[in-house]
């Protein structure tokens, strides 16, 4: 292998190529929203408010010793009036005066400051009127931009359709629409150049490789590639269409669900519906008995049709729809399993499931038609991706209008409800079993079909030497934390529940412990079970200033067996005008073995894929090393096969070949007294199984048996937050100083890893809210003085929902959807500060701000790294 590319046993070795997520957008664009001469204003302001308040000062005690020496009592009450006038800082009348000189110039002073405020704030209000105009005409030629209005596309089609008005409209003439599209675009625009989270052309993806001879970061120039393919809510529809319709059905090939065992009376089973899990029985007689046995026997599936036409001289009292109707029946049970020829977790997905209709293409008119829909689609989605953004829309119409048109018609023919725009769905139908195969009509909105992914094939340059220092000290931490791994409780239940059940000599099929200890267990749990509290481990050191609590780790670590892990930094360097240090903000720290990664290998070069799946066959190559799935077929979690084998469970999305599949028959259960674990072993090569998770969507939403299975296997999962809560209740006994405003220390590992930003939770109702006749120049003067005053930096990351902010009552249901992610706000640009103003509306009693951090400033384009190592 070239240096690049080799690994050593025993030895910590960082992946080759990491993923790196760019914004598509350059952080300095968002500049040209900034307030210009608000400094010099706020100096000059206060200068003269000093001035006023010494003018004031000694107006006020020289009119005390004139009303002291008043000869009569009109003079007294006249200069009693003016005092209290100057005191309670209302203007003198320009035409008041006074008998003595001196006191006469003090107040001609007084007024001629007063006067020289009030030009001051009439120059503000109408530079801040000018800006904001300009700020407006900024965001206008945005809305015209090409990678923001095809991302709009995808997200907000109302806004798109709604670009071109507001680009044409005067700023001055802005109403309501206008003012909710500025909103929107801002939320947008703020998106796509200060955060990295991918969507259409919002975020593109590439990759980065290590450079020994490199000491910086470098950024790539290349033009971003848009990658599309079918969304992955029509495989869902079409899959229920097919199974539904009289002649597609046909097609589908039938197999025996992998569960299935049968004793003197029945036939037993689990079944998986979207991730909605059920243990099954059948009684063991007449047609499910005979496909019990006969498709245990078969090695290749057949069609509905073919099955059909076996059963068809066996049965000779039962005409060939009534055999169908039944087969379908036991399909519905879960019994039997019907399969379309493709996964739903293959970016080609709808290229495979055309090849699968080619061969009985021109049997039936539904046939050809469900096979033309499918190449014209991909003909679409080939031309979008080149396509500018108003082509796009009309390829979108196109290609909805197409879809809904066929869909509707093969609907039609099934004797299927359909649904259009705007009506509500029709409930589902009661049964009184659990059944799947369920058909929920569906109406395509345009925005609905494609799913888009932009990349960039320029590969960057990470600095070799650097980063081996940084990922030296992230597996330091991770091993600090190994004692707390958050599965390990759950295995250990498993282990007593077995022993108690079992007994320490005993083989059991997982299928039969994932049912007893289900319906024993975790049915009788709570749903929601509170992780347990972490406290801060003996082998940490922590130190603070208040500011920033930096953690060492102060014991070295015993040796540990071979281990994959991951992680989410932001990299920045430190000490520029020294020796730089490169340090990163973690994210998050991940297994590792190519998650989360693997959802956007197919946009790159095939060697990544590669050589992840080399790297992990490294891992344990005494064990069969098989990936999980199940009912889920979730956009995010497209990826290619990245292990040798892959578990087949109802339900299942599996994307591995059939020679790769692990039947849920042939995986066993059993104790082993040296370590005190349970394992998974392969009934035929008697080898142990390791089961990995290797998808990005949520654990906590995969089905029961996936959760269970994901156990099996020796990748802790690390409690990075569990150890900042730690550090935040051992930091509750020192000082701090109460109010509205609470700093959050930030935590730094080692000089290093900065494990969580600075932060401040906020008490909202201590924001200052537009007063009534208040300007927005005035406002925005005062929002400053505020957030001077609790020293809040000027741009933040503002969070409505954060583990940071108390639970409360008060904003339930008031959240929007986008409200659950952080917002770019910088306090110094007034078209953020009215969407800080807005969000905050619909805030509860706290919101929780944290800094930026790395200073998107520095670079120009934020970035995001997803680093692997693996240690042999």
């Amino acid at each position: 292998m070239s240096w690049e590319n080799r690994y050593h046993p025993m030895a910590l070795n960082i992946f080759p190529y990491a993923l790196v997520r760019y914004a598509a957008m350059s952080f300095h664009e968002l500049k040209a929203l900034e307030i210009q001469g608000l400094s010099a204003y706020m100096a000059a302001a206060e200068q003269l408010d000093v001035s006023i308040q010494q003018q004031k000062d000694t107006l006020c005690d020289q009119l005390y010793t004139a009303i002291q020496s008043a000869t009569d009592n009109k003079s007294r009450q006249y200069l009693l009036q003016l005092k209290r006038t100057v005191y309670n800082g209302r203007t003198p009348a320009a035409d008041i005066h006074v008998d003595n000189p001196a006191l006469e110039e003090l107040l001609c002073r007084y007024q001629q400051l007063l006067e020289k405020k009030h030009t001051l704030q009439q120059e503000w209000q109408l530079q801040f009127e000018e800006q904001q105009r300009r700020h407006r005409q900024q965001l206008q030629l945005w809305a015209q931009q090409e990678l923001l209005r095809k991302g709009i596309l995808l997200s907000s089609p109302v806004l798109y359709t709604q670009l071109d008005s507001f680009a044409g409209t005067a700023p001055a003439a802005f109403k309501i629409r206008e003012q909710k599209n500025e909103y929107s675009l801002l939320r947008y625009i703020t998106r796509m150049a200060a955060k990295t989270s991918p969507f259409s052309t919002f975020t593109y993806t590439g990759t980065a490789t290590l450079d020994k001879d490199c000491c910086r970061i470098t950024q790539p120039s290349s033009d971003i590639v848009s990658n599309v393919r079918l969304n992955n809510s029509l495989f869902v529809y079409l899959r229920a269409l097919m199974i539904h319709h009289p002649v597609l059905n046909e097609l589908l090939e039938v197999r025996l669900n992998t569960t299935a065992t049968i004793d003197e009376t029945h036939i037993h089973f689990l079944v998986n519906y979207f991730n909605v899990e059920a243990f099954q029985r059948l009684p063991a007689r007449n047609l499910a008995l005979w496909l019990y046995h006969y498709l245990q026997e078969q090695t290749a599936p057949h069609t509905i049709a073919a099955l059909t036409a076996i059963l068809v001289p066996q049965i000779p009292d039962a005409d060939r729809e009534s055999i169908k109707t039944f087969l379908l029946k036991l399909s519905a049970s879960g019994l039997l399993e019907l399969n379309i020829g493709c996964s739903g977790v293959d970016p080609e997905w709808d290229s495979t499931l055309a090849v699968f209709l080619s061969a009985a293409m021109h049997q039936h008119p539904s046939v050809t038609s469900l096979y033309n829909l499918l190449i014209t689609l991909k003909a679409k989605r080939r031309e979008y991706v080149t396509a500018c953004s108003a082509n796009r829309f009309l390829l979108l119409q196109e290609a909805a209008n197409l879809l809904n048109t066929t869909t509707g018609r093969l609907q039609a023919e099934a004797g299927l409800s359909s649904s259009v725009p705007g009506e509500p769905l029709p409930p589902p139908v009661a049964t009184p079993s659990f059944e799947v195969n369920h058909f929920i009509p569906r109406y395509f909105m345009p925005q609905d079909i494609f799913y888009e992914d932009a990349s960039i094939e320029e590969n960057s340059l990470l600095p070799a030497e650097d980063l081996q220092t940084l990922i030296d000290k992230a597996e330091r931490l991770c091993r600090l934390l190994e004692p707390f791994d958050m599965l390990q409780e759950e295995r250990n239940n498993m282990c007593d529940f077995f022993l108690q059940h079992y007994g320490p000599t005993q083989t059991i099929s997982i299928t039969d412990f994932y049912h007893a200890y289900y319906l024993q267990v975790k049915k009788q749990q709570p749903k929601q079970v509170e992780s347990p509290v972490m406290e801060i481990p003996e082998t940490l050191q922590l130190e603070t200033d208040g500011v920033q609590v930096n953690i060492t780790g102060h014991e070295q670590m015993p040796a540990s067996g071979a281990v994959s892990r991951g992680m989410f930094v932001q990299l920045f360097y430190t000490g520029e005008d020294t020796l730089p240090q490169l340090q990163g903000v973690v994210n998050a720290l991940l297994p590792g073995m190519g998650k989360v990664a693997g959802r956007f290998l197919h946009l790159f070069d095939p060697a990544v894929t590669t050589a992840f799946r080399e790297w992990n066959k490294e891992l344990h190559p005494t064990h069969k090393i098989m990936e999980l799935n199940d009912g889920s077929v979730f956009n995010a979690n497209i990826h290619p096969p990245l292990l040798d084998y892959e578990i087949a469970i109802p339900g299942g999305s599996n994307n591995y070949s059939p020679g790769q599949r692990i039947s849920l028959k042939a995986v066993m259960l059993r104790y082993t007294p040296e370590q005190h674990r349970l394992g998974l072993y392969d009934m035929g090569s008697g080898k142990e199984v390791y089961a990995y998770d290797l998808c990005l969507e949520s654990f906590y939403n995969r089905s029961h048996f996936y959760r269970l299975l994901a156990h099996f296997n020796p990748e802790p999962r690390l409690p990075l937050r569990g150890l900042i809560a730690a550090v935040d209740r051992g930091q509750a006994d020192q000082p701090k100083a109460d109010g509205p405003v609470k700093l959050k220390p930030r935590i730094v590992f080692e000089e290093h890893l900065v494990l969580r930003r600075q932060g401040w939770l906020v008490d909202t109702a201590d924001i200052p809210v537009p007063a009534k006749g208040e300007t927005e120049a005035a406002y925005f003067l005062r929002l400053q003085q505020w957030r001077i005053s609790h020293h809040l930096p000027e741009q933040v990351f503002v969070f409505l929902k954060s583990p940071y902010i108390p639970v409360s009552k008060d904003n339930v249901g008031k959240l929007h959807r986008d409200d659950y992610k952080p917002q770019y706000i910088s306090f110094i640009q007034p078209l953020l500060v009215g969407v800080f103003r807005k969000m905050l509306t619909r805030a509860g009693a706290y919101c929780y701000l944290e800094e930026v951090l790395p200073d998107a400033g520095q670079h120009g384009t934020v970035t995001e790294h997803m680093l692997h190592w693996y240690k042999y």
